[in-house]
């Protein structure tokens, strides 16, 4: 999986990591994200891209909050595409769901 930044030094190619950037930013301990960033060997700019790409929005964060859920990336139950879920309720993408 490409970040998509160039200052960039290792692209994160394991669920592992996706789902430790999900914990990190859902808690909101920036120090933590950033020991992250230099643990896995790349910038907090390309650690807070990745988060984006996965969906991590304001919004979303909130409503997790809010709703005391836990978002976790799950393996939708039709096509296996991996995706964030918003908690263990939530097991197909969206793309499935439209068409259920």
């Amino acid at each position: 999986m490409d970040l998509g930044t160039e200052r960039q030094k290792k692209p994160f190619r394991d669920g592992s990591r996706d789902q430790r950037i999900i914990d990190l930013t859902l808690a909101g301990d920036r120090a933590a994200l950033r020991g992250f960033s230099r643990k896995v060997g790349t910038d907090i700019a390309a650690v807070r891209a990745r988060a984006k790409r996965l969906g991590l929005t304001p919004g979303f964060l909130k409503n997790c909050r809010l709703a005391g859920t836990r978002p976790k990336m799950r393996a939708c139950l039709r096509c296996d595409d991996r995706f964030l879920s918003r908690g263990a309720h939530n097991r197909m993408c969206r793309r499935c769901a439209r068409r259920a």
